[in-house]
């Protein structure tokens, strides 16, 4: 359901609620037309700074006289956190909003509503099996800083609105009398229905060709798409050798380098010690104690290898790398059967791998020590790596992805002889 609210200190009034939906470009008119009879008049196109584009979608909200008086809310704060990230704020002692972005920086279904703190924790739930999060929580005066910082703000238009309509009726009235203002009237009607047919063919064909593309994708392999460990070690080493401490009497306490398959994300937070707020790296926390900042490098990767080994072998072979070089693990149970929003729950689907979050942790930085030992573990995936300032202690967040047994294969062959040895190197 959409809200309207205010924020502290911020001009405009913010709108929260929206339902959004991915497009592959930006839609025509005639498309926004026919989405907002069945999803909401009123909305607006979004285009985020991965480039990716989304719209989204609310019916006209009683009091507003025009959308273009609202701004959105989960449209202005989504790229300002790299993804994927989730945020729980609070706005009053019985009132929070809940957001989630991911996959190109987009607000995810079901990821922009605003209600009460159980309601919302149970759709955070839901959205924590779709992968990895970065979870943040906050309060109504952090969400006014993050949009009192950001210069441009995003406001509804009338999907259904078509100016040039008045016009073109008043310039017929002057002119056309009798049956002459029937004719035309016919002839925009007609007009307008084959726009309509031709609209929904249009949908028809981007709906086919989504499924197709869907159904590709269901094909891959996810370890394919990511980067090798030592890739990943290698992109995550040249960003960290040219990391400054310390900046104007700021001092770094942070360090994240995310690893996606077109790059890095570097992500620092920072301390002030001594500095001036104008001399703060990024984006000021509240207090202006504290800052943080993320900067997307390009990288290149080269393709990975395809080959996973079934569940037993790929445990021992990750607990044996762990054990061999003195590093801390941490296996998390891998999540239940995926349930997207919107999907039928009588339906989960069922992969014929499975997907186990690990955590290592380190003294110095991975680098330093058997980088390319984590390659020997089939089917291990680096997503992160982070340093903590105050425990000095160094964390690989990664993915170890395994074989299924009884579920079936995915299309390839794996090589247990290559498992095998493998994990004699390690002794």
């Amino acid at each position: 359901m959409v809200n309207i609210l205010t924020l502290p200190g911020v001009k405009g009034t913010f709108v929260a609620g929206l339902s959004w939906r991915h497009e592959d470009a930006v839609p025509k008119s005639q498309v926004l037309r026919a989405y907002s009879r069945e999803k909401g008049r009123w909305g607006m196109v979004r285009k985020t700074s991965a480039g990716t584009i989304q719209v989204g979608f609310c019916e006209p909200v009683a009091g507003i006289k025009s959308p273009g008086q609202l701004k959105s809310l989960a449209a202005i704060v989504a790229d300002q956190r790299p993804q994927p990230w989730m945020g729980l704020y609070k706005l009053s002692n019985d009132q929070y909003w809940y957001v989630a972005v991911r996959d190109g920086q987009e607000v995810i279904p079901d990821g922009d509503q605003l209600g009460a703190l159980d309601d919302l924790l149970r759709v955070r739930d839901k959205h924590l099996s779709l992968g990895e999060w970065n979870e943040v929580e906050g309060t109504i005066d952090d969400l006014a800083e993050m949009v009192a910082t950001t210069p441009r703000h995003l406001t509804l238009r009338d999907f259904q609105n078509r100016p040039w309509l008045p016009v073109a009726l008043a310039s017929a009235a002057l002119v056309v009398v009798g049956t002459g203002a029937l004719g035309i009237w016919l002839i925009h009607a007609r007009r307008d229905e084959a726009e309509r047919q031709a609209m929904l063919a249009r949908q028809r064909e981007i709906a086919a060709a989504q499924q197709e593309h869907r159904d590709a994708q269901s094909k891959i392999l996810p370890w394919t798409r990511e980067p090798m460990p030592s890739a990943a070690f290698d992109g995550c080493r040249g960003a960290w050798s040219t990391q400054p401490l310390a900046i104007g009497g700021w001092k770094l306490a942070a360090w994240h380098c995310q690893i996606q398959a077109q790059g890095l994300t570097i992500q620092t937070d920072w301390n002030r010690v001594g500095g001036l707020a104008a001399q703060s790296p990024g984006t000021l926390g509240s207090g202006a104690e504290h800052a943080s900042q993320a900067v997307q490098k390009n990288l290149s990767f080269a393709a990975p290898s395809s080959l996973a080994a079934p569940e037993q072998m790929a445990q021992r072979a990750i607990w044996t790398l762990a054990q061999a070089h003195a590093m801390g693990l941490s296996l998390r149970a891998a999540p239940a059967a995926r349930l997207l929003p919107g999907s039928d729950p009588a339906k989960p689907v069922t992969e014929p791998w499975s997907v186990t979050p690990a955590t290592f942790t380190l003294s110095a930085p991975p680098w330093l020590g058997p980088s390319a030992q984590f390659d020997a573990v089939l089917g291990l995936r680096i997503e992160e790596i982070a340093w903590n300032g105050d425990t000095q202690q160094w964390t690989v967040l990664g993915t170890l992805y395994a074989l299924r047994e009884g579920v079936g294969k995915p299309p390839l062959q794996h090589v247990s002889s290559q498992v095998s040895s493998s994990l004699q190197g390690h002794k």
